[in-house]
């Protein structure tokens, strides 16, 4: 079960592969991403915005995520 802010596929950090699902739900595809998890701007919602900053914590740009 995903518990890292960001991590839908529960590895433990937050990686590209993690963008990539994020972007996936913003998207409307099936994805194991909960608001909880992916929705990393607490906008009440999963959007494009949570993708890239998940992206952007994943190259180490900082992001500041804040799940729900």
């Amino acid at each position: 079960t995903p518990t890292v802010c960001g991590d839908p596929n529960a590895s433990g950090t937050v990686t590209v592969t993690d963008g990539v699902e994020v972007l996936s739900a913003a998207a409307g595809l099936s994805t194991g991403c909960t608001p909880a998890v992916c929705d990393v701007d607490g906008s009440g919602t999963v959007s494009v915005t949570d993708g890239v900053l998940v992206l952007r914590e994943a190259a180490g740009l900082g992001s500041g995520l804040a799940c729900p």
